[in-house]
């Protein structure tokens, strides 16, 4: 049995408050990637996440891309 990867990606354009006086906050136009693969689909995963930002997003102008992650081994 292969061993399998659950991998959440999410794309937002960073935090705003939720109300004027609230304390707490909202990310700002939220989009998921989700994927469960043995390594096979990874590359396809994100080309996936690659064209939903090519296509929303004037890349040549975006300064800044930060990538989060779990530490997983995986």
């Amino acid at each position: 049995m292969a061993l399998q990867f659950h991998e959440l990606v999410y794309v937002h354009e960073g935090a705003g408050q939720e109300a004027p006086k609230s304390k707490r906050y909202r990310l700002i136009n939220l989009y998921y990637f989700s994927s469960i693969c043995d390594g096979e689909g990874n590359e396809e995963f994100w080309d996936d996440i690659y064209e939903y930002l090519d296509n929303h997003y004037d890349l040549e102008k975006v300064k800044r891309i930060y990538l989060n992650s779990d530490g997983g081994g995986g």
